[in-house]
């Protein structure tokens, strides 16, 4: 009889998982198996459906799931199920669809967030297919090969405001997705299938998915639903029914990877603003010619850089390029020797230096024409004054209006902060040991 709460994660991390990780990711592993054969074992006890008592379980799972080790390790089988049994006896279920053509990895309800992000080195992700197709703004095909390697960071050169805020924006997310999807049942009489399983392709095992949810519409018909949230100022990427090019793949890995004829395509939905009425929603139909090209491309990507260990090229976004290098390589260590670059450097640093020459003189006419610009400012503002606007008739049909507005700005005064309050001051600090690295090239005569 297959169980409720299957788990068909690996024993053992990958062989491409990099040494230092490996550990790690071993007992990360052996956690989540113990975790789903005790839950099990206590569903079998209290005799109820797995989706009754799962909705149980979730609550004793939660209480301390992502601060700590969680209860559900601690108790026994039974002590679990006494817990969860009176609970779940009063609380309303539904019956979760079963996908004959996927097959369940493990059920992601029942794993911290640590848990989560460690399991999905095992294979690409919905949400990584468009980092893997070359088509994502935000990460890029190293970073995922560093991701799936398990590769750590050797330095953090994040400025600490830059990680709270994308601490921010993933718990937002997360809170957010829910509303996002109550808004589209609301607008469209759709219910909520139960799914918080992850899934691979049978076929190709290291395709994975993490649905957001399985909606039914009034009339029968199933589909994926995918939540996003954005600002304000990217509405104009969701109008027209448009759909950001980075979120296409992960539309067609989810229909991909359930592969049921039940399932007619995804509805992405997507709320732009602080309320429910900033909600945009788009449909993508199935398409298996566009599937398989897809899955050519990861698969690919997959054969290539993490089980061949060929690492991709950078992006061209040199800025990003650089921040990554400087990540992976490592702090500085000023005494280590000079090292010996290849011939082939002569002809790069020759173009770079060019290219310098070349900045410089551009930087100097900038700052030509700023200065003339300003000299033109000053003859306006002498007339204007104290006063913040001027007019003046450019023809019959138009004028022109000057504005010097007034702007201010606070400073924080550092050593005035230390000396003062020396508690606060540290408190409020961050101190990133190596946040810049400054390169340059200079001509020697060889003695």
């Amino acid at each position: 009889m297959k169980k409720f709460f299957e788990c068909n994660l690996p024993k053992k991390a990958a062989s491409y998982v990099d040494v230092r990780a490996t550990k790690r990711i071993n007992n990360i592993l052996t956690n989540i198996h113990n975790r789903m054969d005790k839950l099990e074992e206590a569903l079998n006890l209290t005799g109820l459906e797995g989706e009754q008592f799962a909705k149980g379980a979730k609550i004793l799972f939660d209480q301390q799931a992502n601060s700590g080790e969680s209860l559900i390790d601690t108790m026994t089988a039974k002590e679990i199920a006494d817990y969860v049994k009176p609970i779940a006896e009063k609380m309303p279920y539904q019956k979760r669809h079963e996908w004959d053509n996927a097959e369940v990895i493990v059920d992601t309800a029942f794993l911290s967030i640590p848990e989560w992000e460690a399991i999905r080195t095992i294979g690409i992700g919905g949400s990584d297919a468009a980092i893997a197709l070359g088509v994502s703004p935000y990460r890029t095909e190293l970073e995922l090969y560093y991701d799936k390697h398990c590769i750590p960071e050797e330095l953090d050169i994040e400025k600490n405001e830059d990680k709270k805020g994308k601490e921010f924006i993933f718990s937002y997310g997360h809170k957010v997705e829910s509303l996002v999807i109550e808004t589209f049942c609301n607008i469209t009489g759709a219910k909520v299938i139960p799914e918080t399983r992850m899934f691979r392709k049978k076929s190709m095992p290291y395709i994975t998915a993490n649905i957001d949810a399985i909606v039914e519409m009034p009339d029968g018909r199933i589909f994926v639903f995918e939540a996003k949230t954005t600002t304000f100022f990217n509405k104009s990427a969701w109008e027209n029914n448009k759909i950001p090019v980075q979120y296409l793949p992960q539309c067609r890995q989810y229909l991909s990877v359930l592969d049921d004829p039940k399932i007619a395509g995804t509805y992405i939905g997507c709320i732009y603003g602080n309320t429910v009425n900033e909600f945009v929603c788009s449909y993508v139909e199935r398409d298996m010619q566009k599937e398989q090209e897809q899955l050519d491309e990861i698969k690919y990507f997959w054969d290539t850089y993490i089980l061949g260990n060929q690492k991709p090229d950078y992006s061209g976004k040199s800025e990003t390029d650089l921040k990554i290098q400087r990540r992976f390589s490592g702090s500085a260590d000023k005494n280590a020797p000079a090292v010996e670059l290849i011939p082939q450097d002569v002809e790069i640093i020759k173009e770079y230096l060019e290219l310098n020459e070349q900045k410089k003189k551009l930087i100097a006419k900038a700052d030509g024409i700023t200065n003339k610009m300003q000299s033109l400012q000053l003859m306006i503002t002498e007339e204007l004054g104290r006063t913040v606007k001027g007019t003046v008739k450019k023809d019959d049909s138009s004028y022109y209006e000057v504005s010097y507005s007034p702007r201010s700005y606070t400073l924080l005064d550092k050593k005035m902060l230390k000396a003062v309050f020396p508690e606060v001051y540290e408190k409020v600090i961050t101190v990133i040991p190596e946040n810049t690295r400054v390169f340059s090239i200079k001509e020697r005569k060889i003695v």
